[in-house]
């Protein structure tokens, strides 16, 4: 396992000295080298576009004790989340969803300028600490015989990240959301072992422009009773965009448990129909094309980035950034095409593709409504449990 963990990391780092010499080996492809976005670049006046790379990942960041089908051995937590952390600063803006155990590695490989965190679990969940805490014993006699060991911080919030390593947070306007109902205790996903949400970030760029940046993770599952729940989460943050970012610009990513298509590349389906209907139309929202590859691993795309431009900011997508960065997947057998039938995700770093895109960010004049009032952040105060889920404890 140590000579594993050890090769895996020196593969990355000769990946990022070959960056230090101009090689492409570590940055997505088809990105341009990163270049630094300051007001020096423009005249007041007449400002220049920045160019805002934009990840969003499902990390699958549970523990294996919940759930072990990983590609990475499922012990190696440390290694798994070290190459994510490495490959992750490429970007400006992350978005990450599932980082539950993931998040303290991530964070502390490399400095941000911006870390926020989702929100935490549903208020029913707190009791389950006492159903964890013989798990969580038994799992410090795992750790002394184990590196580093098998990690268990059950119970879940959101699991939602927004980080970036060059840009900071707007000083107000932070908000995390939980969202509306779940399905499935011990079926359908087990989604309600974890509490999703909406974690909403306002940014201010070099060039004087501004917008809010959203990560989300909702409900899983093909079945009636999910759609059904997907359709609540969607209505409450189309609502609470509308409430928090009125005519701003933003971008909105995440993991949205909403089948594109049913297998013929087009949009098509019940689950995109709901979330076009009352999600990307009611807030006027233009998908940025962010997918894996279709011939690749993933047969169905669940993963958005979408943006919308306004008051504050002139949002345009570079055509055709959006793509998976397919470095996201084991160093050492990157660039197989088919995976081991018997191991599912044998060389991926996660169940979820991470889907990238490119956008130029220009200033615009900022909204009447940009101060942060109660009125924006009147979504937040909104009660998004049942109270038949609360009398479960």
């Amino acid at each position: 396992m140590a000579i594993s963990k050890y090769l895996m990391k020196g593969v990355f780092l000769l990946g990022i000295i070959l960056m230090e010499f101009g090689s492409e080996f570590s940055m997505a492809e088809d990105f341009t080298p990163r270049e630094e976005c300051s007001p020096a670049q423009s005249e007041p006046s007449i400002p220049l576009p920045c160019t805002v790379r934009v990840l969003s990942y499902n990390v699958h960041g549970i523990s294996p004790i919940l759930n072990p089908y990983v590609g990475v051995n499922v012990r190696d937590h440390e290694t798994r989340s070290g190459l994510m952390a490495w490959l992750l600063m490429d970007y400006d803006f992350i978005f990450l969803q599932e980082d539950f155990e993931f998040h303290r590695q991530i964070v502390d490989e490399f400095t941000y300028e911006l870390i926020e965190q989702g929100n935490g679990p549903r208020i029913a969940l707190a009791p389950f600490w006492l159903v964890t805490l013989p798990i969580k014993i038994i799992n410090v006699g795992f750790q002394l015989f184990n590196s580093p060991g098998i990690p268990f911080r059950a119970p879940y919030g959101s699991g939602l990240t927004i980080a970036s390593p060059y840009y900071k947070a707007v000083e107000e306007g932070v908000a995390q959301v939980p969202l509306p109902d779940c399905e499935g205790w011990f079926s359908r996903k087990n989604d309600c072992w974890s509490t999703k949400g909406l974690l909403r970030v306002p940014v201010r760029l070099p060039n004087g422009a501004e917008f809010d940046v959203y990560n989300t993770h909702l409900d899983a599952g093909r079945d009636e009773e999910d759609r059904s729940v997907r359709k609540k989460q969607l209505e409450f943050i189309a609502d609470c965009i509308k409430k928090s970012s009125k005519d701003r610009a933003f971008i909105l990513g995440g993991d949205f448990n909403s089948q594109y298509d049913d297998g013929g590349n087009e949009a098509s389906g019940e689950d995109y129909r709901l979330l076009k209907l009352y999600l990307l139309d009611e807030l006027g929202l233009s998908d940025s094309n962010a997918r894996p590859d279709p011939n690749g691993y993933w047969k169905n795309r669940v993963d958005y980035i979408f943006y919308r431009g306004g008051h504050g900011a002139k949002i345009d997508l570079i055509v055709g950034s959006g793509s998976e960065d397919q470095r996201f997947r084991h160093p050492v057998n990157r660039g197989r095409h088919v995976p081991n039938e018997n191991i599912k995700y044998e060389d991926l770093l996660s169940d979820h593709p991470a889907i990238r895109a490119e956008f130029n960010v220009l200033p615009s004049p900022p909204s009447a409504h940009s101060s942060w009032d109660e009125e924006r952040d009147s979504c937040a105060n909104k009660q998004p449990v049942e109270n038949d889920m609360e009398r479960i404890w």
